[in-house]
């Protein structure tokens, strides 16, 4: 989607919920969540009101009316802009909002039917069925006791659950992220913040709570990467097997992130926003962290020991535990890997290493095919020599 579609598909998208609103006229989401245009929109709300001999008698004051309408919801761009500097920014920004509870509960009653917290949903801010966006107690707890009887089936397929030692099931996403309301999206900062903008926009509430809201999250923002500005500077996440690995090592140790990435960048920033908005393990994670500790490992990629910790109480406290465990992890398996590439099992004075390197360079032949050549010829010149 161009850029300069963002606003107008935001407006465009507020005129239909104003004709369904208050005007009663059927929309179906279904159609306008695989919408990519503002012309998309344009040209359904148009077919509606002209479909309608009601609403096309009316069209000067549905349109006076639908205009109002998003006036009276729609935060301007502006707010919006320091979002633009970087694409860790953006992502971290449509993860915050997501996992709060005043913006999380809404969104999901104004779905058609809800979705498990716990496990992933094909949920897409685009759809929409009744505009019932009070979330009362008698919800929340439906919703908590649907989550407790899912649980006990999905488990068991689940590759992202696993039992510790007293049977109960470990969830390895991380916790505190409200994943099932972050929706895939192009990954362009621009594609974030529109994202964001249509998380913004659902809310129930006036356009200056919104607008606080938003504060927050740069508030939020600001301290986070003050105190961690670059947390994996060890690692090169510019190289896609080394973000592979990260991803994966974060699920073993209970950070997993459950929205698919659609490219290798988005990895990358999913897996950072992933770890910015942790709110660090639960007691059951921490748990199976600490039980993980006590094993004898032959593989240290495992998550790693955690003798010399005391619990940690805060989600920074957290974080900083993970990173020193993630930080000796990657050491180690470059090591192991600097090991298994030097396959001779010699060990070289650097100046003959020198050499050795400079040989490989000018015959294009692998170091240990050379070191085996030059024993071959030695050992077949001593032969001929004793014969002598």
């Amino acid at each position: 989607m161009a850029q300069m579609d963002y606003g107008r598909c935001r407006k465009y998208y507020q005129y239909l919920r104003c004709l369904e609103t208050l005007y009663k006229e059927k929309v179906n989401w279904e159609e306008v969540r695989l919408f990519h245009s503002a012309t998309q929109y344009a040209y359904l709300i148009n077919k509606l009101i002209a479909d309608n001999d009601s609403l096309r008698e009316r069209r000067k004051i549905i349109v006076r009316d639908m205009k109002a309408y998003a006036s009276a919801t729609i935060v301007p761009e502006v707010y919006f802009i320091w979002m633009k500097d970087s694409d860790r920014v953006a992502c971290y920004t449509m993860f915050w909002l997501a996992s709060h509870s005043e913006i999380s509960l809404p969104v999901l009653n104004s779905l058609k039917g809800f979705s498990i917290p716990s496990v992933k949903s094909d949920f897409s801010p685009f759809v929409n069925d009744k505009l019932e966006h009070t979330a009362d107690a008698s919800y929340i707890h439906s919703v908590q006791e649907l989550t407790t009887v899912f649980k006990g089936d999905q488990n068991l397929k689940n590759p992202f659950f696993e039992r510790n030692n007293f049977d109960v099931f470990v969830d390895d996403h991380a916790n505190g992220i409200n994943f099932q309301c972050i929706n895939t999206v192009s990954d362009t900062v621009d594609g974030y913040i529109f994202n964001v903008m249509l998380l913004i926009d659902q809310i129930n509430t006036t356009i200056d709570k919104k607008i606080s809201l938003i504060d927050k999250a740069h508030q939020a923002w600001c301290e986070h990467f003050s105190r961690f500005p670059r947390p994996f500077k060890w690692i090169d996440l510019n190289e896609e097997d080394n973000v592979l690995w990260l991803w994966d090592y974060m699920r073993k140790n209970h950070i997993g992130c459950d929205v698919l990435p659609s490219s290798s960048k988005q990895r990358k920033y999913f897996l950072l926003a992933t770890f910015d908005n942790w709110a660090g393990w639960t007691n059951e994670q921490f748990s199976k962290q600490k039980e993980n500790a006590r094993k004898v490992r032959a593989n240290p990629e495992e998550p790693s020991s955690l003798k010399k910790l005391l619990n940690p109480s805060t989600p920074d406290a957290c974080r900083n535990v993970f990173l020193d465990n993630a930080r000796n992890a990657w050491v180690q398996r470059r090591h192991r890997q600097k090991i298994k590439k030097d396959t001779t099992g010699i060990k070289l004075t650097a100046q003959s290493r020198k050499k050795l390197m400079a040989i490989q360079q000018l015959s294009g032949v692998e170091p240990n095919v050379i070191l085996k050549s030059l024993i071959d010829d030695a050992y077949q010149r001593m032969k001929e020599k004793n014969k002598d």
